[in-house]
């Protein structure tokens, strides 16, 4: 009686789970489209949305980073500050499009200074390495630090990675442009009207 009780319970759920998950599919597939249409009529959240669903291969998409590449396009030419971020990392890592370091370093520096902190982070590693742009500590760590984190464990990266590589003065200056580039953004941000997703 009870294995017969058992049994007819692994069944039910069993039952219940093949049911259940054509539907979530076609849910997300379901969203997905709908969310594809809103991009195709050139709303800016939805292209940025559509190109991240293409870079990671969610949302019932196989991963294609060219698709990506082509969404992030269309809304980093809406000025949609992560789009562009999103944008200049193919281009610095190569993917979806031919790796071009000068490319990805004008688009971070725009969604930067725009006041998105992903590509604020970006520009400040592509000066510490010198790719797209000449190579200036400086630069790097007042970009790397512009958005006033108070974030302990990125502070501590950012104190190990700079540590030694800056004199006192260097320092003071980094501080001081970091302070200029963080005001320059906020002024940008609210004078753009700022097309962004929230984390």
């Amino acid at each position: 009686m009870k294995k017969g009780f058992i049994a007819s319970i692994m069944v039910s759920i069993i039952a219940v789970a093949f049911c259940c998950a054509p539907a979530a599919q076609a849910t997300e597939e379901t969203a997905f489209s709908k969310s594809l249409g809103k991009a195709s009529a050139g709303d800016a959240e939805a292209q940025f949305y559509a190109g991240v669903s293409y870079l990671t291969g969610s949302d019932g998409n196989a991963k294609d980073s060219v698709k990506a590449r082509e969404w992030f396009e269309k809304a980093a030419a809406q000025s949609h500050t992560q789009a562009m971020a999103q944008l200049a990392k193919l281009y610095e890592n190569g993917e979806g499009v031919e790796q071009d370091y000068k490319k990805a370093f004008e688009l971070y520096e725009k969604s930067a200074m725009l006041g998105e902190e992903i590509a604020q982070s970006g520009i400040g590693k592509l000066y510490f390495f010198g790719r797209g742009c000449e190579k200036n500590l400086v630069k790097s760590y007042a970009y790397a630090t512009m958005s006033g984190s108070t974030d302990e464990a990125a502070l501590e990266s950012i104190k190990f990675l700079f540590d030694g590589k800056l004199s006192d003065a260097e320092l003071a200056e980094a501080k001081n442009l970091a302070g200029k580039l963080r005001a320059e953004a906020a002024k940008n941000k609210s004078g753009a009207g700022n097309k962004n997703v929230k984390k």
